[in-house]
């Protein structure tokens, strides 16, 4: 007698993008705790920095009175930095990420959707969807970037120059009148 089984089933093509849905939804849920972890220490740090201001004032009044000190403030200080070093964030920021970016395309534009990407991407983490533009509309009015239209640009020193020399042509400088400042 011979026993016949059916052939194993196969994985359906399907289910890597079961396995691809978990994957972004448990990575997704990480980061957000991971966010919500360090605006808490953010929240804690600045907290923790008002106390010791209240510390020190403290010691400060107790030594003009000629009050005994019984600790070592120095090294409360010591630790309460060490504390605050480790739970900050570190590397750039969102706006020195979009001026990089928007320089390496240059003379070609980039959306602040292309931009927020790229910044998510490389630091993995997300950004509120405000950050973008209002980080590039800052970096606009630094003279750094410029805005047209959906599309934002890198100005180059030699563009901001021939700007304000089309602005200001034979040398004029800008003045005061007519400002209400008279």
């Amino acid at each position: 007698m011979v026993l016949k089984f059916p052939p194993p089933k196969q994985p359906s093509p399907d289910w890597r993008d079961g396995a691809a849905v978990e994957y972004r939804e448990k990575r997704a849920a990480h980061v957000r705790d991971r966010d919500g972890y360090l605006k808490q220490a953010e929240k804690f740090s600045a907290k923790a920095l008002a106390e010791s201001a209240a510390i020190t004032a403290l010691d400060d009044a107790a030594k003009a009175f000629g009050l005994m000190l019984e600790i070592d403030i120095s090294q409360l200080e010591t630790d309460l930095e060490t504390l605050l070093s480790e739970n900050r964030r570190s590397g750039p920021l969102f706006k020195d990420i979009a001026l990089q970016l928007l320089k390496d395309a240059y003379p070609k534009p980039l959306r602040a959707a292309e931009v927020q990407a790229a910044a998510e991407a490389k630091l993995s983490r997300k950004f509120h969807s405000k950050t973008p533009g209002m980080s590039l509309y800052r970096l606009a009015k630094e003279g750094l970037v410029e805005r047209r239209g959906w599309d934002w640009f890198y100005l180059p020193e030699s563009e901001k120059a021939l700007r304000y020399e089309e602005a200001f042509p034979n040398g004029a400088e800008p003045s005061d009148e007519g400002m209400g400042n008279g």
